[in-house]
Order: C-alpha cells, then sequence, then structure tokens
C-alpha cells in the first residue's frame, strides 16, 4: 500500500512537471528563467513574491510557535485561514506536535516552491525526539495561506 501511495506522488509529480515544461523553457529562452529583479533590486518570481521576504515570514512564524506566541503567529493567517482556524486551535496543534516528537529545538531552512499564486516554504523542524518538515504557504499578500507539518 505505500508504495502504491509513493508511485501516485511520483506520477502526479511527473504530470505536472511535464505540464509545466513549455513555459520553463519560453522563459529561459527569454532570459528570465522564472525570475525577475524588482525596483529595488529584489529577486521576485513570477506570482510576485519575493523569495526573501517569504523565507523571512515563514520562519519569524515558526519562531513564534515555538515560543507558545500564538496569538503572533495566528496574525500572519490570511482570512481563509483565521476562517479555518482558533488561536487556540493553534496552540493545540503545535503542544500535539512536541507531544509527538519531543521538545523544539530549531529550524532549518530546506527549500521553496512555486504553486500558482503562492510561495510554499519547507523548513526542516529540528525536535529533540524526531525532525518534521513544516509547509508553510504565503499568498501574494506575504500572508501564511496554508501550514501542514509532515
Amino acid at each position: 500500500m505505500k508504495k502504491y501511495i509513493i508511485m501516485m506522488i511520483i506520477t502526479g509529480l511527473l504530470i505536472l512537471t511535464g505540464c509545466n515544461s513549455n513555459g520553463g523553457e519560453e522563459q529561459e529562452a527569454n532570459g528570465m528563467n522564472g525570475t525577475e529583479e524588482n525596483v529595488n533590486g529584489e529577486i521576485e518570481d513570477d506570482n510576485g513574491i519575493d523569495h526573501e521576504q517569504a523565507v523571512a515570514i515563514a520562519e519569524e512564524y515558526i519562531s513564534h510557535l515555538s515560543q507558545g506566541d500564538f496569538e503572533i503567529a495566528y496574525d500572519f493567517f490570511n482570512e481563509v485561514m483565521k476562517a479555518e482556524i482558533e488561536v487556540s486551535e493553534l496552540g493545540d496543534i503545535w503542544e500535539t506536535l512536541e507531544s509527538q516528537v519531543g521538545t523544539y529545538i530549531d529550524q532549518d531552512f530546506n527549500s521553496t516552491q512555486e504553486v500558482e499564486n503562492y510561495k510554499v516554504v519547507l523548513i526542516n523542524g529540528l525536535f529533540d525526539g524526531a525532525d518534521v518538515v513544516f509547509t508553510v504557504t504565503i499568498d501574494t499578500n506575504y500572508e501564511i495561506a496554508g501550514f501542514f507539518v509532515q
């Protein structure tokens, strides 16, 4: 069953990669490579979300969670996320996570991905019992539009 799920994920990724292959060739031919410089000299991806700013938001969000500042972390959410989860639930999620993988130690930037109008930031969460990957999705307003722990 596990092999089947992994194969389905790989197949899905290959399909998505194949659908995007022509767009990437056109961008490279134009010298854009999916990024451009804004007026401040910062590099932005095609969706207009600054890479460094998105990473900084995700890292700051994780820091607030780890310090128990759940109300501050909650303020990073966009309106859709705020409608789906309450501050108390965010605290419960973090406490449950620590009960399962141990005390939080640190975080380490992993990578970013562009998905439509979002920047998805992957951060390795280092805990004393196990490590996790935080997936923080940033929208064009630099608000958190998704949060997932695996």
